[in-house]
């Protein structure tokens, strides 16, 4: 047997300030909370940001280069400084062809490359996708599409991206809406390989455009689940506009499972309403957020939750509904985000400040947050504000990114703003280690936590050193195990990954929340090293009563066969049957006795010519 080598290593989690209020204004960021940027022309435009691992903020947008609009890209230290490390001064500008650029949603990879989506404008009067990646410190990726750029056409001239998301094998989804033959909007998705090329394989020929209403349909949020079928939320036209939430398979055809042939379209009041986010908890059942107009002429947060296959979740709210009302003007909720906790945070702006509105996972407004009223209502300039987007730090602070006029007087003008507000939501769990084992070629991790806080469970994954077209090699999930959900004692957990091959191999945890929130565990790295020699092991246990594992390495590839006989030399059964098996790897196979009596049993391996024969004593 091969000496175990254990990796261990220990993670302590701080604790969020004991006396800060659930949504007041975090004064460690910024000036007071908040950050104004100034790309240095006229109007700059936030619209969607995205948190790095090590607690650094993206924010993307557009601003004024003097004749048109030029992508935009912000990125700041943890205190809200500007990062001087990212692009020049941590400012980022990017014209596509000579008119106005958009960026409109910012998402990472695991590598730490930033995937950008928005619009170009030709001056033509034709718009298109376009798909920008950069490198972590702000260089433009060349290893992708023409310098780091690809401009997509869906099949019209009027057309807008508005979101991402990234699939576990690298592949990326882009949606958003595109013009018809009969001037309306439709849904439109574009897949892209890891490279920038458009994937084929998807839809017709990489695009689906679907059409829901008579009048526009417009795709504002969307979310690949872990079975790689995508959801897409949206509002679509009849006379009124509904919610609308689509769901696709992974070939990009409608998933008729869902809803009414895979669309699910969801009325308030019989007036205006849209989604404009959606998350996906652990469970399956579906979050939308957006907008519904409840009373004729005036705008309120909104909320639906969904079950699987679409129909509206009753337990959620009203019916599976909830909606706010802010303020007495017009209420705008642009994004929705889901806490470790499972309480749910809608974000937007009300009367020309930032508003946010918190519930419990069950839609009742939850009155510890802002004071006692379950909203925060926040000012940040003069005339108007348009916060955009949210997202939950992993010390569950909350950041929120938008633009807004910055002066008192005349002229003014529009910059990037932030706000980052306190918020002490406990972490679901705190790990204290995780132990790696190499025994015969099989890695055994072993874990415990300290605490849990509505811990769904871990998935378990598993990257090998070898490089891709993706940047380094996919994080695999490789098994799930479930958490105890609630505990204040230690709990230990284990899994034994029987399929790794030689090599250096990582290993992480992904810990998932009840709500869909999740964290990940350091990574530990092993070596596992295979023989490349034919090898019959000892059977594991032995002597055994009724199931044992007969292990096995290879020095070539080839035709192998496993069997079992009795002590006379009788065949019984056939674990391997004639399987071109790989070297340099550990085999292994189950050998079940239930049906056998106590005795001496023979395992006799094959591969080519050679063979290798062991004993083993079943006791019952």
């Amino acid at each position: 047997m091969m000496k175990p080598f254990i990796f261990i290593f220990t993670i302590f989690l701080s604790f969020n300030n004991l006396y800060s209020q659930d949504g007041s204004l975090d004064y460690s960021f910024g000036s007071s909370g908040k950050v104004i940027t100034d790309f240095g022309l006229t109007n700059d435009y936030g619209y969607d940001l995205a948190i790095q691992n090590d607690g650094k903020i993206i924010v993307v947008g557009k601003t004024y280069a003097g004749t048109n609009y030029d992508i935009a890209i912000a990125r700041y230290n943890t205190i809200g400084t500007l990062d001087n490390t990212f692009g020049y001064g941590g400012l980022i500008v990017k014209n596509l062809q000579n008119y106005d650029d958009i960026g409109q949603a910012v998402i990472l990879q695991p590598d730490g490359k930033i995937l950008i989506t928005g619009t170009t404008f030709n001056g033509s009067f034709i718009r298109d996708f376009c798909l920008l990646r950069y490198n972590s410190d702000g260089n433009p990726d060349n290893s992708f599409g023409v310098n780091g750029v690809v401009i997509a056409d869906v099949g019209n001239i009027f057309e807008y991206a508005t979101c991402l998301d990234l699939q576990t094998d690298g592949k990326i989804i882009v949606g958003g809406y595109s013009a018809n033959n009969l001037n309306n909007t439709d849904f439109a998705i574009i897949r892209f390989n890891p490279d920038g090329s458009i994937d084929n394989s998807f839809g017709n020929n990489g695009i689906i455009k679907t059409a829901i209403g008579s009048g526009n349909d417009d795709l504002f949020s969307l979310r690949v689940q872990s079975d790689g079928k995508i959801l897409a939320a949206g509002t679509t036209d009849n006379g009124t506009s509904d919610f609308c939430l689509v769901r696709y398979n992974s070939d990009g055809s409608l998933d008729n499972s869902f809803g009414n042939n895979g669309i699910v379209i969801t009325d308030f009041d019989n007036r205006y309403d849209r989604a404009t986010s959606i998350q996906i908890q652990p469970d399956g059942k579906i979050l939308v957020g957006g907008i519904a107009e409840i009373t004729n002429g005036n705008l309120d947060f909104a909320c639906v939750r969904y079950n699987i296959n679409g129909s509206l979740d009753n337990t959620f709210g009203s019916g599976g509904k909830v909606t706010k009302n802010i303020m007495t003007v017009n209420d705008y909720c642009y994004k929705l985000v889901l806490q470790n906790d499972g309480k749910i945070i809608l974000s937007g702006f009300s009367d020309n400040a930032y508003a946010l509105f918190r519930i419990y996972a069950d839609g009742s407004t939850d009155y510890s947050f802002g004071g006692g009223s379950g909203m925060v209502y926040t000012p940040f300039s003069a005339t108007h504000t348009e916060p955009n987007s949210c997202q939950i730090q992993s010390d569950g602070k909350i950041v929120v990114a938008g633009s807004g006029y910055t002066g008192y007087y005349p002229p003014y003008t529009m910059n990037f703003t932030l706000i980052r507000y306190e918020n002490a939501t406990p972490l679901p769990v705190e790990i204290i280690e995780l132990k790696g084992f190499i025994i015969n070629g099989k890695v055994e991790l072993h874990w415990q936590t300290e605490t849990e806080v509505n811990n769904y469970g871990f998935e378990i994954e598993r990257r090998y050193h070898t490089s891709t077209s993706f940047g380094v090699t996919n994080w695999k999930t490789i098994g799930f195990v479930k958490g105890n959900g609630n505990s204040n004692s230690p709990k230990e957990y284990s899994f034994t990954d029987n399929s790794v091959k030689g090599g250096k191999v990582s290993y992480r945890l992904k810990q998932v929340d009840y709500d869909g929130t999740f964290s990940y565990s350091e990574e530990i790295e092993v070596e596992v090293i295979i023989p490349k020699e034919f090898s019959l092991k000892q059977n594991y246990p032995n002597p055994f009563n009724p199931i044992t594992t007969i292990s096995f390495t290879l020095e070539e590839a080839g035709v192998t066969t496993l069997k079992i006989f009795n002590a006379l030399g009788e065949e019984l059964m056939t674990l391997i049957n004639n399987e071109y098996l790989e070297a340099g790897e550990y085999h292994s196979r189950d050998f079940n006795a239930s049906k056998l009596s106590s005795g001496i049993y023979i395992a006799r391996l094959q591969s080519g010519n050679k063979i290798q024969i062991k004993k083993m004593i079943l006791v019952k």
